[in-house]
């Protein structure tokens, strides 16, 4: 069973977090959320498609 709430990642540093599988429907980001090193995200499910372009993925 998923969680229906949203998870707020502005300004977040997810260094090295490790997303494989994680179901990231409806999270929000900003310019300041740091990405380097998060793994997992090419597995993840839902990964929206504006972070997927801002990620290169």
């Amino acid at each position: 069973m998923r969680n229906s709430g949203y998870a707020y990642l502005s300004n977040a540093y997810l260094s090295n977090a490790y997303l494989s599988n994680a179901y990231l429907e409806g999270i929000k980001w900003n310019k300041y959320t740091n990405w380097e090193g998060v793994q997992g995200l090419e597995t993840a499910k839902n990964v929206p498609e504006a972070l997927r372009e801002q990620l290169w993925l």
